[in-house]
């Protein structure tokens, strides 16, 4: 199906289980879910010839990924490519404290960070995969 739609990139969801931050409220089962299809899936879009990036992040701050949870996410990147999974806006929605989401992207302390460790920030519709 990849072929036929000319899909060259998919996202597989494969957090893994190292837990130096805050967990949000529930979340456990969900990344058990998204890591078990993550893992069983990885072969099949290896062998699909598919591309995906190395690792993943956020499914376990989903709603809660504050200044502290951002940068301890990107203290312990590895090389390679990450997707870190936010919802920034200007409101919080019924779940979500999508603002703080916001504040956290644009803090002083993450964007040095950033900068200091020469990470390269981009979407995934600009990725390129080797």
């Amino acid at each position: 199906m990849a072929v036929k739609y000319n899909i060259h990139s998919i996202r597989l969801l494969k957090e893994p289980f190292k837990i130096n931050y805050f967990l949000s409220p529930g979340i456990l089962p969900k990344m058990i879910m998204l890591a078990f299809f993550g893992y069983l899936n990885n072969p099949k879009i290896e062998k699909a010839g598919l591309n995906t990036f190395h690792y993943y992040y956020g499914a376990s701050t989903s709603g809660n990924m504050n200044e502290l949870n951002l940068l301890r996410i990107l203290k312990g990147l590895k090389r390679g490519i990450t997707e870190i999974l936010v919802h920034p806006s200007n409101t919080n929605s019924e779940y979500f404290f999508e603002k703080e989401e916001k504040k956290a992207l644009v803090a002083n302390r993450i964007l040095d960070f950033i900068k200091q460790n020469n990470i390269v920030l981009t979407n995934y519709r600009n990725l390129y995969f080797k």
